[in-house]
């Protein structure tokens, strides 16, 4: 299970309501979805450190990321 992620933002990506992060940790690139509050927080360049929350589901892996630890424990 991943509790947190620490690397640099390469792209944002919008897939219908879902919107999110491309981040590469230690050369591998994780798409995370944010939430709408904190999606304009994340649209600067350089290191990026996100709290995340792992769902694994028969239909795929989904990553959510969080600025805060209290925020992801809520989630």
């Amino acid at each position: 299970m991943i509790g947190w992620l620490q690397g640099q933002k390469i792209e944002d990506w919008q897939n219908g309501n879902r919107q999110g992060i491309l981040i590469s940790c230690g050369g591998i690139g994780y798409e995370v979805q944010i939430i709408p509050k904190q999606f304009s927080e994340f649209n600067l360049s350089g290191q990026i450190i996100l709290w995340i929350h792992h769902i694994q589901r028969e239909d795929g892996y989904y990553l959510f990321g969080f600025k805060y630890r209290k925020e992801r424990d809520l989630f």
